[in-house]
């Protein structure tokens, strides 16, 4: 059993400032034992196989730090931190994936999805003309510099910008790595990567999204945030719903399967006269007259 601590960095309200080696030793400070508290049950799941080692309740501490931006480059003094602790009872093989997940986030809005600029996710330096006549609005040019947002628009505002560290292992055994080093690389769809190049704009040009320097606060619209750990099979991850889905829907065709077969049975169909569905034979039909008048042609 192993006991894994995830650490959880709100995006700074202010710019940090170039790190030297003395502010990068500092950056990475963990919370204090004494700050760790359980964390309500009903907020931790997990699926495990098992285990005869006794597991400790997942917990949490909050705590306020420097932490560095950008692979150390830049340190953002001041910023909310949020520990977690929990034990993993059983080994995991890769791949590990690691997601986070927002609730009560809802993208569906028709005037959300359309707003943003294509050819300037494309790469390609829009003029502040052609921004102001896309569907960015209402992020278009920031009235302040004169400059366009890059990316413009409220898809590109409200962009989840908390930051993840990789999972630490608190009681590593000899010879074990302490850090699970968690990769950004192979995560995206080719699809989506066609999207999204390269942009020919430079840095005085544009300014960026005004939520960028903001904590994404998500307790204005009463949503939760939360991480997954999960691996996965040649049948995909772990998706309950899928397979109690299928159950359901076969157990409803086994049932009106039993039901058809009980009718036809108990009270068979009465097979009808062939003779109707004949047109091209001279062979007399029992069919009833329809009662209509006679028409030209038509033999005596």
């Amino acid at each position: 059993m192993s006991t894994t601590q995830v650490q959880h960095t709100d995006s700074a309200e202010n710019q940090g400032s170039r790190s030297d080696d003395k502010q990068k030793t500092k950056s990475r400070r963990p919370a204090k034992p004494s700050d760790f508290r359980n964390i309500p049950s009903d907020l931790v799941h997990s699926s495990f196989k098992p285990s005869n080692y006794p597991s400790q309740p997942a917990q949490w501490a909050q705590s306020r730090d420097s932490q560095p931006y950008h692979g150390g480059n830049l340190i953002l003094p001041d910023v909310p931190v949020c520990t977690l602790r929990f034990d993993i009872p059983n080994n995991i093989g890769p791949p590990v994936l690691f997601y986070y997940r927002l609730t009560n986030f809802y993208q569906n809005h028709r005037r959300y999805v359309k707003s943003l600029d294509t050819q300037q996710l494309m790469g390609n330096a829009q003029s502040n003309a052609s921004i102001s006549a896309s569907d960015c609005d209402p992020l278009q040019v920031d009235e302040a510099t004169g400059k366009a947002y890059y990316p413009c628009g409220l898809i590109a505002n409200s962009l989840f910008n908390d930051t993840f560290t990789s999972p630490n292992l608190t009681n590593p055994s000899a010879g074990a790595e302490p850090t699970y080093n968690m990769s950004q690389r192979g995560i995206a769809w080719d699809s989506d990567k066609e999207l999204y190049q390269q942009t020919r704009y430079t840095i005085d040009q544009v300014v960026p999204p005004k939520n960028w320097k903001k904590d994404f606060n998500v307790t204005l619209y009463g949503g939760t945030k939360s991480i997954l750990i999960s691996t996965r099979t040649v049948m995909g991850g772990k998706n309950p719903f899928l397979g109690i889905a299928y159950v359901v829907v076969g157990g409803i065709c086994i049932l009106l399967g039993a039901i058809f077969t009980a009718t036809h049975l108990i009270k068979p169909r009465k097979l009808g006269d062939h003779t109707y569905l004949t047109w091209n034979n001279d062979q007399p039909s029992t069919a009833t007259a329809t009662g209509r008048s006679a028409r030209p042609g038509d033999s005596a």
